[in-house]
């Protein structure tokens, strides 16, 4: 779809109007092209880890005159020019009043724009290809596009240029190409390409594609002059930022993550620093690893370990790759055609790249090309794992030396963050590549206002309220709580030889329950060997003959039995709680206590109580929908179906839930095709337990990416209004946006603490001055740099205001039954996040229908 906007009747200096639709801005590997150059950076951003800075800070406008400051050497200045943004995708509202004012420090940086123009053209391929490479080296095949120098086209179908290209608006630029036929016995295939004007850009007035422009630019300044390595999306600097974990046989990469966000003050830099782990040993070292530790079973297991990772190469430039599989059947001692004749892999290497292959009988790793299914082999033996195993992530030890030395505080975050801003600043080919287009990037981050909400109360048993204690956001639980369920007809499952373990654990239950409401009856005991057939067998056989127990507690021997447990008890509609044999194999006394209070509190949460509750005033009868999509983790070759958790609540006091699962067929699929039967059923579910509908449904979306969010308003909030609509019902949507992969980062007093939790930003970052979109920090960190969540409203019909969304979200952070504190998003967006997790990774078919009705998933 190309974008289309603006008056196109001549070249206005003034701007041509707000742009349409169009693509997304990520254009992925190779997706920008430049005038001249066969190589192209995509504009999108990607996952950061985020960083601290201290230094000179730019802030917003207080008063009409310039301020400077100094608290502790660092000054503080206002920002002069502001450009106001309109984001069509999000609904309006006035920003909030309610909590107590603060000062924060952003890790944006403002991007200048003196005297900008800059022409906007679609640009359309017949027969259409989605290359990007392919379409870059169309539109530099054209003399007038060499000659209208610099340009930049997005790989897709947005054409920049400085100067027009034609002399009429109205007049389009036409030319016929012929490209491929490069491999043997294939002809070129002929192109019509088509260049038609759209809109002129001026620094006034910029549009969502702008920002195509904007990190096109920028990403390609960085991967040219900065002297960086791309690794995956983003570069890092492998000659003076790597640190040494040998322990781990480990270097830690420093990185830049830089995107431009189009904010109520114009354009912005939001700029992070990130890390990488590369391992230092090769991949041939992991795969003779797993050979001895996995026995027979090691092919399964490297095809797990290395499927889905990205390596980086250990010859030429050092390029990264996508590894999709490994091939047993295939070592480097086979052969491929090159330049006419046919070579193995070794003798490959060695004339072209002059490295020498000492294993002959090695596997070797798979790259399908995602373009055209092409195979493409690379040798274990020169590639170096970027990023880490799921083994890895498990390892608490070596987690704990990567924090050492990633996980940083605020104070030294945003001084790197400060520092690498300022390296690429005094770059001068950086700096120069900027320039060509007029664009310049503050050295300052910026200085805004936020507000500080409310402590909130935790409602308990008995009517007993708990304020939450700051700043940790958490609260003890040791009182009744607020709805308890007593235990009856449970199974507690064990391993052999472990009785006297399962017996005190037990003890301990009944101690802890006692206090908080909940009476425990005598479980029936199952002891197996600690096989996972037999404990398999032995639990499906013992639920099958005791059809009164509805409740199973699963002691496990070994993690790997967890898939096969959640199995069984889903095909019988049995609620079942697993816990490690070695969780609760301890002498210390306050340890088993605290477990096995957290479990406690999950029996009750699972059998269909509340632990707690918060106050929140509703308008009118309110069903929340907690909505995510969880994917395998494929990045090109995605094969494995997507799943959907659906999740919403039933009762005022968010006390229970009707929960709901969906296989999409389509793997990768995002966007939720049968979210009008999911709410279809909820409505119905709501209706029975509160004897009158909703007449408000809040959706809390998570997963959905920047480029998506016109998809989500077509199809996902289309489908909503239509059930309501042909079910007659007054019932006024409210559609949220929870985005949590973002690279905001906010810095309290002056930059050296993380902002308290209850800590909202609605103004300076976002997209517009009347946009319905906020920041928060609902969650407490004690290590590290914290992470705000951003939450868009695209739909708002009941018209609630902004301080009624951003109170009842924080509020909702405060409801997840798994943890005695407040979390990153609302409770029912976790709730859905752990269900679609569950079914994406044990279950892998939908749920029982007959366990809708409770939280079986936590």
């Amino acid at each position: 779809m190309s974008s289309r906007g603006g008056s196109r009747g001549g070249y206005s200096s003034s701007g041509g109007g707000r742009g349409g639709r169009g693509r997304g801005s990520d254009t992925g590997s190779g997706g920008g092209s430049f005038s001249g150059t066969g190589r192209g950076s995509g504009s999108g951003g990607g996952r950061g880890s985020g960083g601290s800075q201290s230094g000179s800070f730019r802030s917003l406008p207080s008063s009409s005159s310039s301020i400077q400051q100094s608290i502790q050497g660092v000054s503080y200045k206002t920002l002069e020019t502001i450009q106001n943004i309109e984001d069509t995708t999000v609904a309006k509202g006035k920003p909030g009043s309610i909590g107590k004012e603060c000062t924060l420090i952003a890790n944006y940086f403002p991007v200048k724009l003196p005297k900008w123009v800059v022409y906007q053209y679609d640009v359309k391929f017949q027969p259409e290809i989605d290359n990007s490479r392919l379409a870059g080296y169309l539109m530099r095949q054209n003399e007038k596009l060499r000659k209208a120098e610099p340009w930049i086209f997005d790989g897709k179908a947005l054409l920049f240029t400085k100067d027009p290209l034609t002399k009429k608006a109205n007049e389009k630029i036409e030319f016929i190409v012929k490209a491929g036929g490069t491999k043997e016995g294939t002809s070129q295939q002929q192109y019509t390409v088509t260049i038609t004007f759209a809109i002129n850009l001026t620094s006034s007035q910029l549009n969502r594609q702008s920002l195509q422009l904007f990190n096109i630019l920028y990403r390609r300044a960085v991967s040219d002059h900065l002297g960086l390595t791309r690794i995956g999306r983003n570069y890092f600097d492998l000659k003076d930022g790597l640190m040494p974990i040998p322990e781990y046989k480990t270097n830690i990469a420093t990185g830049l993550l830089g995107t431009i966000a189009l904010t109520m003050h114009g354009p912005m830099l939001n700029f992070d620093v990130i890390y990488k782990s590369i391992r230092t040993d090769t991949c041939l070292h992991l795969i003779r690893d797993a050979m001895k530790h996995y026995g027979n079973l090691y092919e399964k297991k490297i095809k797990q370990m290395l499927s889905n990772t990205i390596v980086m190469c250990g010859y030429g430039s050092n390029p990264t790759v996508h590894i999709d599989d490994v091939d047993f059947t295939k070592t480097p001692m086979d052969t491929f055609q090159y330049k006419g004749k046919k070579i193995n892999f070794i003798n490959y290497f060695n004339e072209k790249y002059n490295v020498k292959i000492t294993d002959k009988n090695q596997p070797l790793l798979v790259n399908v090309n995602r373009r055209n299914n092409e195979i493409n082999y690379f040798i274990p033996e020169l590639c170096f794992l970027t990023g880490e195993t799921e083994e890895m992530k498990a390892d608490f030890h070596r987690q704990r030396e990567i924090r050492k030395h990633s996980g940083l505080g605020p104070t030294a975050r945003l001084k790197k963050i400060s520092d690498l801003n300022n390296k690429s600043n005094n770059t001068d080919a950086f700096v120069k590549a900027l320039k060509g287009w007029n664009v310049e990037i503050e050295s300052k981050p910026l200085e805004l206002k936020g507000r500080v909400l409310p402590v909130e109360k935790i409602l308990f048993g008995d009517k007993k309220e708990v304020t939450v204690s700051m700043p940790t956001a958490s609260w003890n639980v040791k009182d009744k709580l607020y709805k308890p369920i007593d235990i009856k007809e449970w199974l507690i499952v064990f391993p052999t030889g472990s009785k006297a373990t399962v017996d005190n654990f037990i003890d301990y239950l009944y101690k802890v329950a006692s206090p908080i409401g909940i009476k425990i009856d005598k479980p029936k005991f199952l002891e197996v060997q600690n096989q996972e057939q037999s404990l398999i067998n032995g639990l499906k056989d013992t639920l099958k003959k005791n059809t009164n127990i509805k409740f199973v507690t699963v002691v496990l021997g070994r993690e790997d039995y967890y898939n096969g447990v959640k199995l069984v008890c889903d095909e019988l509609a049995v609620l079942s709680q697993c816990v490690k044999l070695r969780t609760i194999n301890s002498d210390d006394e306050r340890k088993i206590r605290s477990i096995a209070l957290k479990i406690c509190v999950q029996l009750d949460t699972k059998n269909g109580g509340a632990p707690w509750s918060i106050d929140i005033k509703w308008n009118g009868p309110t069903m929340l929908v907690g909505l995510d999509v969880f994917h395998s983790g494929e990045i090109y070759r995605r094969t494995k179906a997507s799943v959907v958790g659906f999740v919403a609540s039933t009762s005022s006091k968010l006390s229970s839930y009707f929960t709901k699962v969906v296989i999409q067929k389509t793997p990768g699929k995002e966007i939720v095709e049968t979210l009008d039967l999911c709410l279809d059923e909820a409505l119905e579910r709501f209706k029975q337990l509160n004897k009158v509908y909703p007449k408000h449904v809040i959706f809390y979306r998570d997963g959905v990416g920047e480029g998506q969010q016109l998809d989500v308003l077509e199809s996902e909030y289309k489908r909503c209004k239509q059930i309501i609509d042909r079910k007659q019902l007054d019932c006024k949507i409210c559609y949220m946006l929870v985005l949590k992969r973002i690279n905001t980062r906010l810095f309290a007093n002056g930059g050296t603490e993380n902002p308290e939790a209850g800590t909202i930003v609605d103004q300076h970052i976002t997209s517009s001055n009347d946009a319905l979109e906020f920041f928060l920090i609902s969650q407490h960190a004690n290590q590290g740099s914290v992470k705000p969540t951003h939450y868009r409203c695209l739909i708002n019909e009941a018209g609630f205001s902004s301080d009624y969304l951003q109170t009842t979200t924080y509020k909702l952070t405060h409801m997840y039954f798994n943890w005695f504190g407040t979390i990153k998003v609302p409770a029912p967006c976790m709730y859905a996040h752990k269900i679609a997790f569950l079914v994406g990774q044990s279950i892998q078919r939908e749920t029982n229908p007959l366990l809708a009705d409770k939280l079986f998933y936590l």
